[in-house]
């Protein structure tokens, strides 16, 4: 073996490892163990790769994209089982970095055309893999803190899966391009005016590129933003309506003391008189004339709110509801969150139990931390409907796409690591969800 031709070739190779750095980058807050011994293992199965790729590659002259692209489904199945998240947002990282450092082969190509370091893009020196890792070097220095920042916001904030879905064909179709402008031999870029035409639509190419990523982010964060706000305007009207039958009830208070001795003059009259019949019966009125007691369903404001809310909604529609939220004033996690989890499971209860008899309407809601990591929540109604599920996803009875509720709440319990569990029969619904913090 040429050992000087070998590790040229590993030299030229090693932008792979500087996609592997770049890849971990936003996904610190979603990996599965231990960062130190990612890049450990990471770094040993890299290394060995690299290594025989470069060897079959002396060989065998087989292009580099040719050895690469076959092994990326094995390296993106690897990087999947190091992450706790959805492989959606695994898949766009993935070759989001792909197509960035597709664009270090397109330069380093261009210095090798430009510097005669050889005649087609097969060929390895010592300038164009020492330039190469200039490059990538330079790539990562540059994206290092949009994706340890910027993108690691986005993974871990951004749930909307559909649009990580659609995120999907932007870095395909940049990687796709940047392939297929690969110059085969690098005469054609000999003369000065094809060399800058080319130097300039690759540079152009880049641009569009980090555009669009720009462009995807702040349309996310904006919407992001804009659904966070709607939530907090949401519970806000929920806390206000709270305050308001608050603010009446310690009004009613005020009166029923301010005409308490009124009531004790009376109820002294009759029992002077003897008049035990007109006693029981003025005690009778003047019992049911008195105000309910004003019921605190949670200690969190928040949560007490929504509970509040739809504690209200089941009183209306005759709806048997038992609340057990034994949860600390402070959540360990944002309070729109779980109220929109919350909010979602009992709307969707009690929609379920509106087409049953009245008798037969019940609800339970049991909400606790049996540990400061853990948060348990718990819904359970009576149900009658044919309940119907496609590709595990149950479907509304709303409509015939997937329960938008349901959809919702998964992805919140996606995003802190939780399990979700959907248990049924003919006469019961019952969601189970375990949040880690």
């Amino acid at each position: 073996m040429n050992i000087s031709s070998w590790f040229q070739i590993l030299l030229a190779n090693m932008n792979i490892y500087f996609a592997f750095i770049l890849c971990f980058l936003p996904m610190h807050g979603v990996v599965r163990f231990a960062m130190k011994k990612i890049w450990f293992i990471g770094s040993i199965v890299i290394i060995v790769y690299v290594c025989a790729c470069s060897a079959v590659i002396l060989y065998t002259g087989i292009p580099a994209n040719y050895m690469l692209f076959p092994f990326l489904p094995i390296f993106f199945l690897l990087y999947r089982k190091t992450l706790h998240t959805n492989i959606y947002k695994a898949l766009t990282v993935f070759l989001v970095v792909i197509s960035i450092f597709c664009f270090e082969t397109l330069y380093t190509d261009i210095f090798a055309a430009r510097m005669h370091l050889g005649v087609h893009y097969t060929d390895y020196a010592w300038g164009s893999s020492i330039f190469s890792i200039f490059v990538c070097a330079g790539f990562l220095a540059l994206l290092w803190i949009p994706a340890s920042h910027q993108m690691r916001w986005l993974v871990e904030n951004y749930n909307i899966f559909s649009l990580w879905q659609a995120g999907l064909v932007w870095p395909l179709i940049f990687t796709a391009v940047t392939v297929f402008i690969i110059p085969k031999n690098y005469q054609s870029l000999e003369e000065d005016r094809y060399f800058h035409i080319y130097l300039l639509i690759v540079t152009l190419l880049l641009f569009c590129m980090l555009y669009v990523y720009i462009l995807l982010y702040q349309s996310a964060k904006s919407s992001y933003e804009i659904a966070a706000l709607e939530r907090r305007n949401h519970f806000l009207g929920f806390q206000s309506k709270q305050y308001e039958a608050l603010t009446e009830y310690i009004a009613a208070s005020a009166r029923m003391r301010h005409d308490f001795r009124h009531q004790i003059a009376a109820i002294q009259k009759m029992a002077e008189n003897g008049d035990l019949d007109a006693l029981k019966h003025y005690l009778s009125q003047y019992q049911a004339s008195m105000i309910p007691p004003y019921v605190s369903l949670c200690e969190n404001p928040a949560v007490n709110a929504v509970a509040s809310h739809y504690n209200d909604s089941c009183r209306n529609n005759e709806i048997n509801i038992s609340w057990a939220l034994h949860l600390p004033r402070e959540l360990p996690m944002p309070e729109p969150e779980y109220c929109v989890m919350l909010g979602n499971l009992v709307e969707n209860a009690i929609d379920a139990c509106r087409t049953l008899p009245k008798t037969e309407r019940k609800i339970s809601v049991i909400s606790h931390m049996p540990t400061s990591s853990i948060l348990i929540l718990i819904v359970e109604n009576s149900h009658h409907s044919v309940i119907r599920k496609d590709k595990n996803r149950i479907i509304s009875s709303k409509h015939d796409s997937k329960a938008i509720g349901l959809v919702s709440v998964q992805e919140t319990v996606e995003m802190y690591h939780g399990n979700l569990r959907i248990n049924y029969d003919e006469n019961h619904f019952c969601v189970d969800i375990l949040l880690n913090f």
